[in-house]
């Protein structure tokens, strides 16, 4: 839960390394609950531990108040981080965007988000996920599904089972 640590650069320093390290080794996901300010420190983490498997929770909780200057600078970074999937295996979730969105939107208006993450990580590195029952701020599970799957209707039924399930099963080794 990095977003809550006022040091955006907390997980960059020295003395947390050897826990990293420690998670690389042990093949375990760091799930980084993150905010667009450490895009760049998780760049870092990722180059100082390529085999560390992460996963940005939440498409690192943009910032959709000010559309769309904060989305150029959030997509940006998104697509430099994605860039780094190889060796660094990371993923990114879709979960969590609806609740990011100001207070009382409707589903659709993380559109330009979720569209974004989905073109930049592609079905392969994109992982749903319903963000229940934290979801419940912003809306309902079933509106969060539909919508999340007319996102998807383009997509082969290969990926969207990759997106919709497999890509977890794979990520968190739960096969």
């Amino acid at each position: 839960m990095l977003q809550d640590i006022v040091d955006t650069r907390w997980i960059a320093k020295g003395h947390i390394q050897p826990a990293l390290a420690c998670m690389a080794h042990a093949d375990l996901v760091f799930d980084a609950l993150i905010e667009p300010r450490h895009l760049s420190v998780i760049c870092e983490v990722a180059h100082a531990h390529p085999r560390l498997r992460i996963v940005l929770d939440h498409g690192a909780k943009p910032d959709m108040s000010t559309q769309p200057a904060a989305l150029a600078g959030w997509r940006a970074a998104m697509q430099t981080l994605a860039g780094l999937s190889r060796p660094a295996p990371i993923m990114c979730k879709l979960s969590g965007l609806w609740t990011e969105a100001p207070r009382g939107q409707p589903c659709d208006s993380v559109q330009p988000w979720a569209q974004a993450l989905l073109e930049i990580w592609g079905p392969q590195r994109l992982i749903w996920g319903s963000d229940w029952p934290v979801l419940e701020l912003a809306g309902g599970y079933d509106e969060w599904h539909r919508y999340s799957r007319s996102l998807c209707a383009s997509l082969s039924p290969n990926e969207q089972a990759a997106l919709f399930g497999g890509n977890a099963q794979r990520m968190y080794r739960l096969d």
